[in-house]
């Protein structure tokens, strides 16, 4: 009676809460709290010069004036950026060496908010977070959250209820947000910019993105199942099929984690432990080492710090917690790590 009543908690409790029993999830529907986004467009009878007028207006509502910056340790996560993925590129080493890289473009990007600790631990739903080694004074063992968005739109094509999550920051809303959580000595301003230059040349980045879905794909093509044998053993109609799946009273059924025809891609993947080759200062572009970053060309992804035991950062960053508007002005149009070649130097030089 006792685990009769056990498994019926445990089945409502997983009804209420929306977790699947199974090993494997697919993220593929939205979440139940996401704010409806787009938006009928309405037909506003505006005229050229007051579209003009309110394009020239500020995104801010006030002068903007950075929170203090605090001192960087070794423990300290910064933020993320948003950056768009825009094509391939070959770079060459001093040596010769080709080197393809991904550009990534990081297109108007700002702090939409920020969260405490203290709320971010009452609305945290999952298994707890650990915090980074140093860092205690922390509710529940989380860090505080800042949302970033990028690529600013119409606030006419969104929803009332999606354009209200940029009221606090002062900024045009955002066709994308991301989530990045951050150490407490590297919390910023709700409204501040984010530039390419919040990171360095040489340093080591990991890439979150989306992954290209393939649809409904068979065994062949989703798992690289061999399939079964062709015309001329006398197999009919079951060439690319996955054939037995087991059976006997020892099995019975469909384990869960089967291998079986089904959605294909469209997972988030992360790549660790990219090293950035140059950086265009001016466009606002990262050169990343690698080709297979997640996504199509156009699809956005996130870049911060890796974390890398190895790679990670072991002395302070040019910028903490972030490059602001008055750093640009000390920085050159583009730059180049150490080992890359510039296309502005000689290649051969005869004496």
């Amino acid at each position: 009676m006792q685990g009769f009543m056990f498994r019926s908690v445990i089945r409502g409790f997983r009804t209420s809460c929306g977790l699947d029993s199974r090993i494997k999830r697919r993220h593929t529907h939205k979440p139940f709290w996401q704010i409806k986004k787009s938006n009928q467009v309405p037909n506003e009878p505006l005229t050229f010069e007051n579209k003009a007028w309110i394009a020239g207006l500020s995104p801010l509502k006030e002068e903007f004036a950075p929170w203090e910056r605090q001192n960087w340790e070794r423990s300290s996560i910064r933020s993320g950026i948003i950056a768009q993925k825009i094509g391939l590129a070959p770079l060459w080493t001093k040596s010769g060496v080709r080197i393809m890289s991904t550009l990534l473009q990081v297109k108007d990007n700002h702090v939409v908010r920020y969260i405490p600790a203290e709320e971010y631990a009452s609305t945290h739903v999952g298994e707890k977070i650990k915090a980074p080694k140093g860092i205690t004074d922390t509710p529940r063992g989380l860090n505080p959250v800042l949302v970033v968005g990028a690529d600013s739109r119409d606030p006419s094509t969104f929803t009332k209820g999606y354009c209200g999550l940029f009221n606090g920051s002062g900024v045009s809303p955002k066709r994308i947000l991301s989530r990045f959580i951050v150490s407490p000595n590297a919390i910023l301003k709700p409204g501040t910019p984010l530039y390419a230059s919040h990171f360095q040349v040489g340093a080591y980045v990991d890439v979150r993105g989306t992954g290209i879905r393939r649809g409904f794909q068979g065994v062949m093509k989703r798992w690289g199942f061999h399939g079964m044998p062709s015309d001329n053993r006398g197999a009919t109609k079951t060439h690319r099929r996955p054939g037995s799946i087991g059976s006997g009273c020892q099995k019975s059924r469909v384990w869960p984690g089967q291998k079986l025809p089904g959605l294909m891609g469209g997972n988030k993947m992360i790549m660790p432990a990219l090293q950035i080759l140059r950086i265009n200062h001016k466009e606002g572009v990262l050169y990343v080492t690698g080709q297979g970053i997640p996504g199509n060309t156009g699809d956005f992804v996130q870049v911060f710090d890796t974390r890398h035991p190895v790679k990670s950062l072991k002395e302070s960053p040019k910028f903490f917690p972030t490059c602001i508007t008055d750093d640009l002005d000390y920085l050159p149009d583009e730059e180049y790590a150490d080992h890359i070649h510039r296309f502005d130097d000689d290649s051969i030089v005869f004496q």
